[in-house]
C-alpha cells in the first residue's frame, strides 16, 4: 500500500483524533483540542481577534485516504529585539504504527517546512520527544538549540516521596531538600495577585511580553494576551492559571501560568511558563506564591523546564531542584533557518545564544 501528501480537510479531525491516539495514547479530549489548536476560527470569528494563529496540518494518506502521518506547522508572531519575526512552529508530528520505517515521517516533517516557508515563516522550530529527536539530529538544515533540564519542588513530600510514584532512590537523594523547601514554599508575597479575568488585564500581559521580548535581545515568541488566550483559556485539555506580580507604577513585571494534570497515582503541578523581567527575588516570591497555589490544588509536587539561566536562577532560589544530577532526562529544542536568510534575523543569528527558549510547551512529563 502507497501513501501521498496531502492537507487535512476540516471535517477530518476526528480522523486525526484516531491516529493521534494510535500513536499516543487517548488520555485527554483529542478532537476537541487538535481542533481548537489546529482548526480554522468558527464562522463569525476573526482569528486575530481571538488570538489563534494560523496552522496546516500536513498529513499522508493511505490508498484508503486515511491519515496515516502527520506534521502541524503554526506561524507565531515573533520579536528579535525591536524586530518583528514569524515563527514557524512545527508540532503533532506522528506516524502510525504500522506505517513506520518507510520514510513517512521525513516526508511529513519536510512537506511542512516548505509549507511554513512559503507561509512567511522566518525560523522555524520543534520540541521532538525521544523517539523523533535522533532524526533531527540525522535531517539536514535542523540544528539543536541546547537542552532543557528538568526542576522539581516537592510540595507534599510525604505523598511524593516512596514506591506510589516510582521515585525509588531519587526519593532519598532529595528527601531533605524536598521537606525544607515544602515549609516555605506555600508563603506569599505582598503585590502578588492571580488573574480570574484575563481580558481585563490583557493592555499589561501584552505591555509585559513585549518589554521582555524587546529587553532580552534574543528571538522571542510574542506571548502577549492572544497567545495566552490561545494557548490556555480556550485548550479544552486542562485548567490553567494566571500569577502575576504587580509593577511599582502599574502594570506587571512577572506571570507565572500553571496547572495540575493527575500522573503516576498522584497529582502533579506544572510551571507550564515563566515571563519576566522583574528582579530575581521578586520573581522568587512569584514562584513561591504559584507553588503554594499548586499545593492548594491537591499538587504533590511542581515540575518545570528551564534553560534560560534568569529563568533557572529563579527557580533555584524558589526552592526548585535541578534534577540533572539525579534525572538526566533533557528536552531538546531544534531550529531551522529560512534558507535565503534575508530577513530581520540577519546573518549573525545563533541559535544556541539568541534563542529564549519559553516554557510555554510544557504541561506533560
Amino acid at each position: 500500500e502507497t501513501s501521498r501528501l496531502d492537507l487535512l480537510r476540516a471535517d477530518e479531525f476526528g480522523d486525526l483524533a484516531q491516529l493521534h491516539s494510535l500513536c499516543f495514547g487517548a488520555h485527554k479530549p483529542v478532537e476537541a483540542l487538535l481542533r481548537q489548536r489546529y482548526g480554522s476560527p468558527a464562522e463569525g470569528q476573526d482569528g486575530a481577534a481571538t488570538g489563534r494563529p494560523r496552522s496546516q496540518v500536513i498529513i499522508a494518506r493511505s490508498d484508503s485516504g486515511a491519515p496515516v502521518a502527520a506534521q502541524a506547522m503554526t506561524w507565531i508572531p515573533a520579536s528579535f529585539g525591536a524586530k518583528s519575526v514569524s515563527v514557524g512552529m512545527m508540532t503533532l508530528g506522528m506516524v502510525h504504527p504500522e506505517w513506520r520505517r518507510r520514510g513517512l515521517f521525513r516526508a511529513v516533517v519536510e512537506d511542512a517546512a516548505r509549507v511554513g516557508w512559503e507561509g512567511g515563516a522566518e525560523v522555524q522550530f520543534t520540541m521532538p520527544n525521544d523517539r523523533s529527536q535522533p532524526a533531527f539530529e540525522r535531517f539536514e538544515c535542523w540544528e539543536s538549540a541546547g537542552a532543557r533540564s528538568t526542576f522539581l519542588l516537592a510540595l507534599d513530600p510525604g505523598k511524593l516521596v516512596g514506591e506510589r510514584v516510582g521515585l525509588g532512590g531519587l526519593g532519598s537523594a532529595l528527601g531533605r531538600p524536598l521537606r525544607m523547601a515544602s515549609r516555605w514554599s506555600r508563603k506569599g508575597g505582598d503585590g502578588l495577585i492571580e488573574l480570574v479575568e484575563l481580558e481585563r488585564h490583557a493592555p499589561s500581559i501584552d505591555e509585559l511580553a513585549t518589554r521582555v521580548g524587546h529587553s532580552s535581545r534574543k528571538l522571542m515568541l510574542h506571548r502577549g494576551a492572544a497567545f495566552a488566550r490561545w494557548r490556555y483559556v480556550d485548550n479544552p485539555s486542562g485548567v490553567y492559571r494566571f500569577h502575576a506580580s504587580e509593577r511599582p507604577g502599574g502594570g506587571f513585571d512577572g506571570l507565572v501560568i500553571t496547572t495540575t494534570q493527575p500522573r503516576f497515582g498522584t497529582t502533579l503541578g506544572f510551571v507550564v511558563d515563566i515571563l519576566s523581567d522583574a528582579p530575581e527575588d521578586r520573581q522568587r516570591q512569584l514562584l513561591r506564591r504559584a507553588s503554594r497555589a499548586l499545593w492548594e490544588q491537591g499538587a504533590t509536587a511542581a515540575i518545570a523546564v528551564g534553560r534560560m539561566e534568569g529563568s533557572r536562577r529563579a527557580l533555584r532560589r524558589a526552592g526548585f531542584y535541578d534534577l540533572t544530577s539525579v534525572y538526566p532526562r533533557t528536552f531538546h529544542t531544534y531550529l531551522s533557518r529560512q534558507p535565503t536568510r534575508s530577513g530581520p534575523l540577519g546573518e549573525d543569528f545563533d541559535p544556541k545564544q539568541h534563542w529564549y527558549l519559553s516554557l510555554a510547551d510544557f504541561d506533560s512529563v
